[in-house]
């Protein structure tokens, strides 16, 4: 959802890439787990790459 919704906003590929990819590289400091805890690390975790599939999808139809 969240993908389409930045798509529907404007937003490019590279943007919501580059966007997931800062997320990616942030929850796995060691001040994100200190601050919020590994466990929100790990519960981002599957979001994160349901977001990364549906950036990959919806690159592939807009190829088409």
């Amino acid at each position: 959802e969240a993908v389409a919704w930045a798509l529907q906003q404007g937003s490019s590929f590279e943007d919501i890439d580059r966007a997931l990819r800062t997320v990616a590289a942030m929850e796995k400091l060691d001040c994100f787990k200190e601050q919020f805890g590994p466990e929100v690390a790990v519960r981002m975790q599957k979001p994160l790459a349901a977001a990364k599939e549906a950036l990959e999808q919806a690159q592939t139809r807009a190829a088409k």
